[in-house]
């Protein structure tokens, strides 16, 4: 019998596979996907029955049950190994989930807005695939201990979850887990797990030092464990932490490692981090000071965008970071105030990276910390434009000036 043999039984379509049977999605005369018309309490069959053969059903395809937003619960046939991607997309009336020991992955993009406020997991799941169970009610949840991988974006804005139990296989946890979670308090992970820790109630990765999640619901100073790396969106959405004070052995700061915390007001970047990732302390509502530690090399791209209180950028590296793109909003290149050392201000106003582009740079003795000013008996010598041009006096928009004294000051010429 060909493995491509599809037929119609109990209400649902199946295609044969070598072993057992894949309920699948129906389609027309033409092979076009029909948007399926299931409704209320679905139960799919263990086994079917096809030219006189009995079948297990044993995957559900993709897209099998897209779109059924009249479906309210579903128990799953207990021979079921797999759960295919998008399998249970737009399904979000589904306030009852069961289901059944043996089931092995729950592939991509499942399960995502539904009314669950309870989710019991499958002791045999291995793989939960990326975009799955976001957006739901429950309060607890309790990752089995077979469960070995976590793909991007798992339980992410489960805004009534408080506790979460991680078992001794996982080894993999992608970007975004428990991401927006805020009333997350509590984090519990098995003794016997060898790859992750819980520390100052945050998930730590062992074999990476590094920091991986921060609770959502973390309150007051968050004082960062002693790891070399912030991993993405660790200690991001955590709206009532109001300090984070890193350990001074830090190197990294990943993509949106710290973003998106609307009470922190200072963020001191500690001397050891090299890089300073892609929106990692982006959408900050309050920040309004920033020090760049002597060690980065690299500041990203909107490493400091939305930010719209931001008043001081002091950066202490002798030479400017490499910056591949605009590292905040361009209204703040107008009013946020850059500090740079006095020994190395040559370097920041004529060089090539977005630096330059601070219109109130300030420039300070690193020993004294005494910040320099525009004298009016200071002969301008030199006038440039942001590409180091020289222009005249009628030229507007941006300028650097090099001034009698050897010094350089920006201003803003209309």
């Amino acid at each position: 019998m060909c493995n491509a043999e599809t037929f119609s039984t109990q209400g649902f379509h199946f295609n044969v596979l070598a072993y057992g049977v894949e309920l699948v999605s129906n389609v027309d005369e033409n092979g076009v996907k029909v948007v399926p018309d299931y409704s209320g309490d679905i139960i799919i069959p263990d086994k079917v029955s096809y030219d006189g053969q009995d079948y297990f059903v044993t995957q559900i395809a993709s897209d099998a049950f897209e779109y059924s937003h009249d479906v309210t619960s579903v128990i799953m046939p207990k021979f079921l190994k797999i759960i295919k991607e998008r399998a249970f997309r737009d399904c979000n009336k589904i306030s009852r989930l069961v289901f059944n020991e043996g089931l092995v992955t729950i592939g991509a993009d499942n399960f995502n807005g539904c009314p669950l406020t309870e989710l019991i997991l499958p002791s045999t799941v291995t793989k939960i695939g990326q975009y799955c169970f976001n957006s739901l009610p429950i309060t607890s949840l309790n990752l089995p201990d077979n469960l070995q991988r976590i793909e991007v974006q798992c339980f992410s804005y489960c805004d009534n979850l408080k506790s979460v139990n991680i078992g001794k296989s996982l080894t993999v946890i992608s970007p975004y887990f428990l991401l927006g979670c805020i009333n997350l308090t509590e984090i519990n992970i098995s003794d016997k797990n060898e790859r992750f820790k819980v520390e100052n109630n945050s998930i730590i990765d062992m074999a990476l030092q590094s920091l991986v999640r921060v609770p959502g619901g973390f309150i007051g100073k968050y004082i960062v464990p002693d790891v070399l790396k912030i991993e993405t969106s660790a200690i991001g959405h955590c709206p009532y932490i109001s300090e984070i004070i890193f350990n001074e052995n830090l190197e990294e700061i990943d993509y949106v490692g710290c973003a998106w915390n609307d009470n922190v007001i200072s963020v001191i970047i500690p001397d050891k981090v090299k890089t300073i990732g892609y929106e990692s302390f982006a959408y900050n509502n309050k920040l309004e000071t920033v020090t760049i530690g002597k060690s980065v090399n690299l500041v990203d791209i909107d490493a400091f965008s939305h930010c719209p209180m931001l008043k001081t950028i002091t950066c202490l590296p002798q030479f400017p970071p490499e910056t591949p793109g605009n590292i905040t909003d361009e209204i703040n290149y107008l009013y946020t105030n850059l500090r740079v050392p006095q020994s190395a201000k040559g370097a920041y106003f004529l060089q090539k990276y977005d630096w330059r582009k601070f219109v109130n740079s300030v420039i300070f003795d690193e020993n004294s910390g005494i910040e320099s000013v525009l004298q009016s008996n200071k002969t301008i010598i030199g006038r440039y434009n942001l590409d180091g041009i020289p222009v005249d006096e009628s030229y507007k928009g941006v300028v650097i000036l090099q001034l009698s004294d050897g010094s350089i000051v920006k201003k803003l010429s209309e």
